[in-house]
């Protein structure tokens, strides 16, 4: 009882510089924070990866997989930099921001979207990129 969640969303305005774009600008970030019981650092560095054993670590209260489905989802749809964070202290609550490209809303980007395309991708760049959300 007497729990609280906060929702913030932000947009990072396009930055455009002598190196080129910055490789975040014009992202979407969605941060849900909760002060609730949160999470000790093993159990929150296990609960998005890959590997089946560091998730096996990582006790379930639900399904366990909720936050690995929508992580995985996001990272197949628009690519690897993008997807869940997960940040966490026991006592402190939990903080989950997700990363999503802001895709301007085009009957050209709807198409793509509707057939499964991402319209950031390049056909050299399939996965959107290599970074590690």
């Amino acid at each position: 009882d007497g729990g609280e969640i906060h929702i913030h969303a932000w947009m990072l305005p396009e930055v455009d510089s002598e190196a080129g774009k910055s490789a975040s600008a014009g992202d979407i970030y969605i941060e849900v924070r909760d002060n609730g019981y949160g999470m000790p650092p093993e159990v929150c560095e296990n609960l998005l990866k890959d590997d089946e054993e560091a998730r096996k670590r990582v006790p379930k209260h639900g399904s366990g997989v909720g936050l690995v489905n929508v992580h995985k989802r996001i990272r197949l749809r628009f690519g690897t930099q993008y997807g869940l964070h997960v940040v966490s202290e026991p006592d402190e609550g939990t903080t989950v921001t997700i990363h999503l490209p802001a895709i301007p809303d085009t009957p050209e980007n709807q198409e793509m979207l509707e057939h499964g395309h991402y319209p950031g991708r390049s056909a050299k760049d399939p996965e959107g990129g290599s970074q590690n959300a």
